[in-house]
């Protein structure tokens, strides 16, 4: 619905994963998912997060604490 102005969008990989249709599927419903591991950094080291919406309906990630 993007030409009535919907600007809602998941991307298919985020930090270097593809998301499957089950995480997207999830954050959509739960507004976060799971675990993921396999993301990359930009100094290209591998880190787990969870993908989650903000207020503003956009995807970020919340690394994992350690």
């Amino acid at each position: 619905r993007y030409r009535e102005g919907c600007d809602f969008v998941v991307w298919q990989q985020v930090s270097g994963k593809k998301l499957t249709q089950k995480q997207v599927v999830t954050l959509i419903e739960k507004g976060q998912t799971r675990l993921i591991r396999g993301f990359i950094s930009a100094t290209g080291e591998k880190f787990a997060a969870h993908l989650r919406l903000n207020g503003q309906g956009k995807t970020v990630l919340a690394p994992q604490r350690t």
